[in-house]
């Protein structure tokens, strides 16, 4: 293992996602931070650490003992990462949206803004998600007074 830049810390407590990302990289911590987001996990002290605790099976035995000669005693809670939310909410944005339903109601379900909703479809437009010139499932969304897409209430 490298030399590790702990010195750009200011406090270790403050920092424990961050204390992880340097001892194990990026890319493994990326992978573990998806899969434990929202969830307090116990770290063990450096003495504790067992080819059968939990942090072994998460980053590897050499990666648990560097991160538990750091935090070792004390909880990290992972926080919910936010591009997966974004994430969760574009791809309901777009199911919705291909099987008909109005842009309000979609706006209700994903708990977002209607301008939220329709930039999200002109992004998956943009991007090919959505072929531009698809129109979504039309329900039954006639006014009594002719062809008009809006919601009447």
């Amino acid at each position: 293992m490298s030399e590790m830049d702990f010195d750009d810390l200011q406090d270790i407590s403050d920092a424990p996602v961050d204390v992880i990302r340097l001892c194990c990289g990026d890319e493994l911590a990326d992978t573990v931070f998806a899969e434990l987001q929202g969830q307090q996990v116990y770290i063990p002290m450096p003495d504790h650490i067992t080819t059968e605790c939990r942090l072994v099976g998460l980053f590897g035995f050499e990666n648990a003992k560097s991160i538990s000669k750091y935090l070792g005693g004390g909880s990290v809670e992972f926080p919910m990462l936010r591009e997966n939310a974004a994430s969760q909410r574009r791809q309901l944005i777009k199911m919705l949206y291909l099987a008909g339903t109005g842009q309000n109601l979609i706006a209700k379900l994903a708990s977002c803004s209607r301008r939220n909703v329709s930039r999200v479809i002109k992004s998956l437009k943009q991007t090919g998600e959505i072929a531009a010139n698809v129109k979504p499932e039309t329900t039954n969304r006639k006014s009594k007074k002719g062809n008009s897409n809006h919601e009447t209430f």
